[in-house]
């Protein structure tokens, strides 16, 4: 409910799709069943929230189609105090339409860079290439059209630093589909009032400025902000992080309900796996600017791993751990060779450290390892869930 209005007797009631009469009036009795505590007018087990339940999964893609978003030879190298600092190198993926990509990797492994380059925020190296549709997209956001920039979005991390605290939800929302939709009058009322509603925000919400909503309720914001041109690809960078699980949960099924809906590209940054182990169709693993492995969800997180994988996996699972060597070298102190051999656990000799392994993105899952798939197979670690 909206600030100031009066709590009802169950306070759980607004949310809560099993709601009747008697929650708004009586306070509920509290109820112990196989040790379980809960205050609610209904014995437990209770069936799944709508809001929670898991949703449908997307309509899988032809593989055949032309992707909805294609990256091809991205970098970008910026000027270090010591030399070049390559922040993104020669990254190539593609999405289908309805499909999630899920790039994970530790701070600093370029995730940020690749999304500020697939959004025209910063412009790549010569020779890297964004498309969308099969269209090349202009190197800088300038250089987009409306609709080009309309087509592809992004939900950040944070929605306060995302949403102007000085104007309402209304206005939030209504701009962009005045200048992204060009909708206006009854129209556009009618749009905004449906494009609230698809994140289960009501016309109170609409009224009130950021601050005066919950971290969830912003995020809702945020998301039916990115929603609002209805676009083909929608960058989510971290959209879940600043969350509390129960709303995290329900943030994640509402980002697939709308996925479903609209067919839309998701490219996903987390650090969590149990996220994109849930929402992701394929997996992109950085490491210092490199993708060092990309494949399918469930081969990716099963296994083999390159052996980063499988330090990431072992950090969110009860597997036992696989511990890096070192320290995580800066972007500008890059070695030669295996980018990743000085914190190699498994590291086989001077062909780490003399020549790059070969990595081919066209494969149905490419690992950037000298060592060989049926020794990583022999060695792979425990499936996350």
């Amino acid at each position: 409910p909206a600030p100031g209005t009066p709590a009802p007797a169950c306070v759980f009631a607004p949310r809560c799709d099993q709601a009747e009469d008697i929650c708004r009036i009586v306070p509920p009795p509290q109820r112990v069943v196989d040790g379980h505590m809960a205050f609610c007018h209904f014995a437990p087990p209770f069936p799944p929230a709508a809001d929670t339940a898991a949703p449908p999964a997307p309509p899988r893609p032809n593989a055949r189609t032309v992707p909805a978003l294609e990256a091809v030879h991205l970098s970008k190298t910026y000027p270090g105090a010591t030399g070049p600092v390559r922040a993104v190198s020669d990254v190539s993926f593609r999405i289908e339409a309805g499909q999630t990509l899920g790039v994970v990797g530790e701070s600093g492994s370029g995730k940020t860079t690749l999304a500020r380059l697939l959004l025209g925020l910063t412009a790549p190296d010569p020779g890297g290439i964004v498309a969308l549709d099969g269209i090349q997209l202009g190197p800088s956001l300038a250089s987009r059209s409306t609709e080009e920039r309309q087509a592809l979005q992004i939900i950040f991390q944070n929605p306060d630093s995302a949403l102007n605290r000085a104007h309402r939800i209304r206005h939030i929302l209504g701009r962009p589909l005045a200048r992204l939709a060009h909708l206006s009058g009854r129209t556009k009322e009618s749009a905004l009032q449906d494009l609230a509603a698809g994140v289960r925000l009501g016309p109170a919400h609409l009224a009130l400025r950021p601050r005066a909503l919950s971290g969830g309720l912003k995020q809702r914001a945020a998301i039916a902000r990115a929603f609002a041109g209805r676009p083909r690809v929608v960058i989510c960078d971290e959209p879940t992080s600043a969350l509390d699980a129960s709303v995290q949960a329900a943030i994640l099924n509402l980002l697939v309900a709308l996925q479903s809906h609209d067919t839309v590209a998701y490219l996903f940054i987390t650090h969590d796996l149990a996220v994109v182990r849930y929402l992701a169709d394929r997996i992109a693993v950085m490491y210092l600017g490199h993708m060092l492995e990309i494949g399918p969800a469930e081969d990716v997180l099963a296994g083999p791993h390159h052996p980063y994988t499988a330090a990431l996996v072992s950090a969110a699972t009860q597997a036992a751990r696989v511990r890096l060597r070192g320290e995580l070298p800066g972007a500008g102190a890059a070695p030669a060779g295996c980018i990743f051999q000085k914190n190699c656990s498994r590291k086989i000799g001077a062909v780490c450290e003399t020549v790059a392994p070969a990595f081919d993105p066209a494969e149905v899952h490419p690992i950037r390892c000298h060592i060989p798939r049926e020794e990583l197979v022999e060695k792979k670690q425990a499936v996350l869930f």
